[in-house]
């Protein structure tokens, strides 16, 4: 029979190496926030005008009247449909459930073409089998950037601007 050694790391190594790690990534941990925090932001409101997208799609495909609903106050937005036998208004979509806006996030300014500058309630926008009626925005705060999404009546488009906060 051969003798041979088995080579291992001892204990002290293992816990050494561990704690080297940990430290690394206790320093960093920090920083990496600073990067996944802006993405989170810009997501949620790509998602929104996805969302928004979406409905104008649904409302002239499926010539129906659609309402969505920002409300300052509460921090949300929600959709509600006008239909037979549906007196509550509820939306059967799975993409149009209301949505929570993220603590992060601050509302700069909303503005609707058919009331002006909206400071607090809610901001009810009609998308219609032709589209939806009012243009609107809507400017996000998170960090430094400012998002701005507007909607344009005339020419059917929900779009997102990004912008750094003038000082």
């Amino acid at each position: 029979m051969s003798s041979r050694k088995i080579r291992a790391f001892t204990l002290i190594e293992l816990l050494i190496v561990l704690l080297i790690l940990s430290l690394v990534v206790f320093i960093t941990a920090p920083n990496l926030a600073r990067f996944v925090r802006p993405k989170r932001s810009e997501s949620f409101v790509v998602k929104l005008q996805n969302t928004l997208q979406y409905l104008n799609e649904l409302a002239i495909l499926k010539k129906r009247f659609y309402l969505f609903i920002f409300d300052i106050d509460d921090r949300s937005y929600y959709f509600r449909i006008s239909e037979a036998g549906n007196p509550e208004g509820r939306v059967r979509e799975r993409y149009l459930r209301k949505v929570k806006l993220p603590e992060y996030i601050e509302i700069k300014r909303v503005f609707s073409q058919q009331g002006g500058e909206v400071y607090e309630g809610r901001m009810i926008i009609p998308f219609t089998p032709r589209g939806f009626i009012y243009s609107f925005s809507i400017d996000f705060k998170a960090g430094s950037k400012v998002y701005r999404l507007i909607a344009n009546s005339i020419t059917s488009e929900i779009v997102l601007k990004e912008k750094r906060e003038e000082d």
